[in-house]
């Protein structure tokens, strides 16, 4: 005769779950150190074709693949919404409007926030890239102006900081640039 114990197997289970997670965080932490060493430091940028440069991207966050998953997503719970509130018509007329009106707008509103809060994200990373891709390199907000700035610079007449020519803006407080 079998002598089943369920408390026996559940501790073996959580024993065995312990031992596992130990190994996983020590794996994880010599592949994160691996990958920051091999991938992210940015002495490697240009150094990579391929899948490992489509790698070396992908960890960078230059390419960002939430938009996708939250489009398709999005899909799926609208659909989910609008054929489960089907559901309530035979209990509640009144329940069955507002989950399918309301449902979907409210599922609306989170994914266009999500979506806002990417664009974001993507604009100032193209200003940044644009910014950082300027043959002359900006000038210090805390140095001083020069008494006679050079012919391919401009004076910002609100706070005297030295501008290159082909800025519109006052890089220290905003002004426009005459």
């Amino acid at each position: 005769m079998y002598n089943y114990n369920p408390y026996a197997y559940n501790y073996n289970s959580m024993a065995n779950m312990g031992v596992w997670g130990i190994i996983a965080l020590v794996i994880a932490i010599i592949g994160g150190i691996t990958l920051y060493f091999t991938f992210l430091r940015n002495s490697n940028r240009g150094k990579f074709t391929g899948f490992l440069g489509w790698m070396y991207e992908f960890l960078h966050f230059r390419k960002i693949t939430v938009e996708a998953i939250l489009k398709i997503t999005y899909l799926i719970l609208a659909i989910f919404i609008t054929l489960a509130s089907f559901g309530l018509i035979g209990s509640s007329f009144l329940a069955f409007l507002l989950v399918l009106v309301l449902g979907n707008v409210l599922l609306r509103i989170g994914y266009e926030l999500s979506m806002i809060m990417i664009g974001i994200w993507r604009n100032t990373t193209d200003i940044s890239r644009k910014m950082s891709g300027q043959s002359k390199p900006a000038q210090k907000m805390d140095t001083p102006a020069p008494s006679a700035p050079a012919p391919s610079t401009k004076t910002c007449a609100k706070c005297g900081y030295v501008a290159q020519a082909d800025e519109k803006f006052c890089r220290k407080c905003g002004a426009p640039l005459a």
